[in-house]
């Protein structure tokens, strides 16, 4: 499948590991809102102003189909109600503004994001973006998300890869996530960020909901 991905520079290794080695992985830094072409967000080589995409700072780039991505996967750093995503923790530099979303048609494409807060149960602008341009499902969890830094996967990396292999065989975004999570079960008896995974939610825009994107698929009804 169409894979690309946004990932903090210190998260390099789970995200491949995650995504797959055919996946097209950037990197912030040395990307940054700056340098950032929104277009590479609607599917490999759709950059604008002559960038192309994947970049030459991309891990890989073996996407040979032209059209929307698969799966977009986001491994940034978010903050509660902030219109941006972060290549560090505690702010700078700024991976992906909110702003960049606007007028992007993601034709589609499922997201699945690690990044903190954006799956809290009040509306977050960075969901809300995804699903207005276009996403047909943002896949997150609420609060600080964890995951890791090596291609040894726990917590919010190992859902990500569970979701994105049942997404390959044809299962929708919120059976893939329910599938993901029996998954998870076992490792959550002793792993608190396995505990933190089985949190993830899909969101999905529904017309006439004002762009809010309505809460669809939830926790209770994958643990109780």
């Amino acid at each position: 499948m169409q894979v690309f991905a946004y990932c903090a520079l210190e998260y390099k290794k789970a995200t491949n590991a995650v995504v797959g080695k055919n996946a097209t992985v950037i990197m912030c830094p040395p990307i940054t809102d700056v340098t950032f072409d929104p277009a590479w967000l609607e599917g490999p080589r759709a950059g604008r102003r002559g960038n192309e995409c994947p970049p030459r700072t991309s891990t890989s780039g073996k996407a040979r189909m032209k059209g929307p991505w698969e799966l977009i996967f986001f491994n940034l750093h978010g903050m509660v109600s902030v219109g941006a995503f972060f290549g560090a923790k505690d702010g700078p530099p700024v991976a992906l503004r909110v702003q960049q979303l606007w007028g992007l048609d993601l034709g589609g494409a499922v997201v699945f994001a690690t990044t903190c807060f954006l799956g809290d149960p009040k509306s977050h602008p960075m969901r809300e973006a995804l699903l207005e341009a276009g996403a047909s499902a943002v896949i997150a969890g609420p609060g600080e998300n964890y995951g890791g830094r090596t291609a040894e996967l726990k917590g919010a990396d190992l859902l990500g890869l569970w979701v994105r292999r049942w997404l390959a065989v044809g299962f929708g975004p919120a059976m893939a996530l329910k599938l993901a999570k029996a998954r998870m079960r076992w490792a959550a008896r002793k792993s608190g960020a396995a505990r933190d995974a089985l949190g993830f939610r899909v969101w999905m825009k529904e017309a006439g909901d004002g762009g809010s994107g309505r809460y669809l698929v939830g926790r209770s009804q994958f643990l109780g």
